[in-house]
């Protein structure tokens, strides 16, 4: 069975517990390219993530080691 050259899901990651809040996890895989997801709310929200991450990718215009950096606190206030 070959490899798909791309493929894109939004889904819920595990069963939530009752009166969890739910997430749903985003994940972009293109042939040549890293992996790359995130966690959003709302599934329209990941869903446009994702559009909008596959469009970069192709581009050229996304920057993979932006995930990497390590914030500290200070940082982000």
């Amino acid at each position: 069975m070959p490899i798909p050259e791309e493929t894109f899901k939004v889904f819920i990651p595990e069963k939530p517990e009752r009166g969890a809040h739910l997430l749903w996890r985003a994940v972009v895989r293109i042939k040549g390219y890293p992996t790359v997801c995130d966690l959003f709310d709302r599934k329209p929200e990941a869903e446009d993530w994702v559009r909008d991450t596959r469009n970069r990718i192709k581009l050229g215009q996304y920057k993979f080691d932006q995930h990497k950096k390590i914030h500290t606190f200070t940082q982000t206030t």
